[in-house]
């Protein structure tokens, strides 16, 4: 079963639902994943069938980011979800100049003000 509603409420009591009927289960719906997966893993463990979130989705890619970082012998501490900053950048240095550009501004006080700062 592929669940892919993205509504966490419906797709978890799907995966859940599957894996009682004996169904292996992708889940596309990363947000049911983040409440219960772990526990529909271990459901699915328990009844010999799969249960997997497709690759692609953000927790498949930081997965593997983790394992490369691993790979070549780092230590990782932390991994998660970042924002996509290409866009944001151009709008933020606007709004920052714009904002240095007034007398009374200083850069300390205004890079907090933006997202992600300066």
């Amino acid at each position: 079963m592929v669940e892919v509603t993205g509504n966490p409420d419906a797709g978890a009591l799907h995966c859940f639902e599957a894996i009682s009927a004996g169904k292996h289960v992708v889940n596309v719906t990363v947000e049911a994943d983040v409440l219960v997966g772990p526990m529909l893993k271990q459901l699915a463990d328990q009844a010999g069938l799969i249960y997997s979130l497709v690759h692609g989705d953000q927790p498949a890619v930081i997965e593997e980011l983790y394992d490369w970082a691993i790979s070549l012998g780092f230590e990782v501490v932390a991994a998660g979800k970042g924002r996509s900053l290409e866009a944001m950048e151009v709008a933020q240095f606007t709004a920052a100049s714009s904002q240095l550009a007034r007398p009374s501004s200083s850069a300390s006080c205004q890079s907090g003000s933006v997202p992600g700062g300066l």
